[in-house]
């Protein structure tokens, strides 16, 4: 009978950090997915995805050492966004890493002759 409370406020707070955890996960796939447009675009580069990205890790509440990293490949034709972060849980001590991958290809806009007939 002793252990029924504990018990429940325990299970309340695993049910809490799991909720915030998910919401850690939207947060940093949005960062990812909008440093991705931002770096598609015609004219876009990595600072355009970092810029992007970042502005929406920090109004995100709840998360600490939030970070973007943006790659191209050697032709800069593919980019891959990668957003992290740690979400402060309600259990003291307990982070929980969070991270994003988005990648897509660098949109890139041909003059009639350069294309293919």
């Amino acid at each position: 009978m002793l252990l029924v409370l504990p018990m429940a406020v325990l299970a309340f707070m695993s049910c809490a950090h799991a909720a915030l955890v998910f919401h850690g996960r939207s947060v940093v796939s949005g960062a990812a997915q909008d440093g991705l447009r931002a770096a598609q675009i015609e004219g876009g580069g990595s600072a355009d995805a970092v810029r992007e990205g970042t502005e929406i890790l920090r109004l995100a509440p709840g998360l600490r050492n939030p970070a973007i990293a943006v790659r191209t490949t050697d032709g800069g034709d593919r980019i891959t966004v990668t957003a992290t972060g740690q979400v402060v849980g309600v259990i003291p001590g307990l982070l929980t890493d969070v991270r994003s991958v988005a990648s897509g290809p660098r949109e890139r806009f041909y003059a009639e002759n350069e294309r293919a007939r």
